[in-house]
């Protein structure tokens, strides 16, 4: 397990940008490189200036997060008990905090969605971690739901080394959402596109690219849209919703020609943008936003790489496209450990044959890389170029 000693991190983000373009890549007179220099590494002695980025995996869990981002966060949890005091629940059973660093980024309650919280990096110099989050914002183009979100990311990382130290760096950029064209849109034969203006019920109101008949002279004698709803007249009837009352062709009354009172046929000419658990029906006879059956995806947020279906009239968040570890689902005895060989789970005598590396023995399919850290690669795996004293 990692040392007690190292205290929980929990940093309330500032708003300020990391600002890297200003940076040269020749370095700095500091002696540190151009993106070492810009995340603010000077202070550090300068065996800890070799920087290594560490890989990030997001954390699958389906009890979410509770009332723990209701406020911009950024946290290291170092073990179980800190995960449970965090979120009300243990962590999923896959991860591993006897080599694992859970890293918690919230960016608070926002008042749109569109809003997307990330872990965009996180590097290891020495003994501290760097954890650069990215919080991207939706622009003024940009169609947004209409209701509170709470944007967030929950990652694991594999330090190399103790870690005694955790620095977050937030970034912060906007996403300027182009208007909807007709370009990439494919229509039916006997039909084209056309962006057709939408009744506002919410902002922004970009014009909609829409699939239309193509325009194709009547039979004489033939009624384009049977029995249409009748409008006007003496009475001034309205049309339903948003519907427009046009002249009836063939009814020989012409308001061109002093028929003030004509009547005449409703038609939808519009396109409604409507709010959650409403959908447009574009029939003369209701030419409105109308109740739809209530999907119970709409009040569930998943996780990242997750995905929201309905099983049995439930909602339920499964992976999207995640291969599983066939690991994941093998028993192994005691003193066996599981690994993964041609796409198949094998359980083999644990660190068969492992090679010593300083205090440690290497896993089954791992060689030493660094004696004097006792770090284990693949074969084809990456080694950092440090020297650990030795321990006392």
């Amino acid at each position: 397990m990692w040392n007690r000693s190292l205290t929980t991190t929990k940093v309330l983000l500032a708003s300020a940008l990391l600002s890297l373009a200003s940076c040269t890549p020749e370095g700095t007179a500091s002696g540190l490189s151009a993106e070492e220099e810009a995340l603010g590494l000077g202070g550090l002695g300068r065996r800890d200036w070799r920087v290594t980025e560490l890989n990030v995996s997001s954390v699958m869990d389906a009890e979410g997060i509770g009332e723990a981002g209701s406020e911009r966060t950024g946290i290291a949890i170092l073990n179980d008990a800190e995960y449970e005091a965090l979120f009300g629940h243990s962590a999923p059973d896959d991860v591993d905090f006897d080599s694992e660093i859970v890293l918690f980024f919230s960016a608070g309650v926002q008042p749109t969605g569109g809003y997307v919280a990330s872990i965009a990096k996180v590097l290891q110099l020495g003994n501290t971690l760097k954890v650069v989050t990215q919080l991207s914002v939706p622009g003024e183009s940009c169609a947004t739901t209409d209701a509170l979100t709470t944007p967030y990311a929950l990652v694991t990382v594999s330090p190399i080394n103790k870690v005694q130290r955790v620095r977050f760096q937030h970034l912060r950029s906007v996403d300027d959402c182009e208007p909807p064209t007709c370009d990439d849109v494919m229509c039916a034969q006997g039909q084209h596109c056309e962006l057709q203006e939408i009744v506002c019920i919410t902002t922004p109101c970009n014009p909609i690219p829409t699939c239309v008949d193509d325009t194709v002279e009547p039979d004489a004698g033939t009624d384009p849209d049977p029995d249409p709803p009748f409008c006007g007249g003496f009475g001034g009837f309205p049309c339903p919703g948003a519907g427009e009352c046009v002249d009836d062709p063939n009814d020989g009354c012409d308001p061109t020609m002093g028929g003030a009172d004509c009547g005449g046929l409703c038609q939808c000419n519009s396109i409604g943008s409507c709010i959650e658990g409403f959908a447009w029906d574009e029939s003369p006879e209701v030419c409105a936003c109308v109740a739809v059956e209530e999907n119970p995806c709409n009040l569930v947020d998943c996780l990242p790489n997750m995905t929201c279906e309905v099983q049995g009239g439930e909602a339920v968040c499964v992976p999207i496209d995640v291969e599983p570890n066939p690991c994941a689902f093998t028993l192994c005895m005691v003193g066996t450990e599981c690994i993964v060989q041609d796409g198949e789970a094998v359980c083999v005598p644990f660190n068969a044959g492992g090679e010593q590396c300083g205090d440690v023995t290497c896993p089954t399919g791992e060689i030493c890389c660094n004696e004097s850290c006792g770090i284990c690669t693949p074969p084809d795996g990456a080694c950092i170029d440090l020297f650990c004293e030795p321990k006392r």
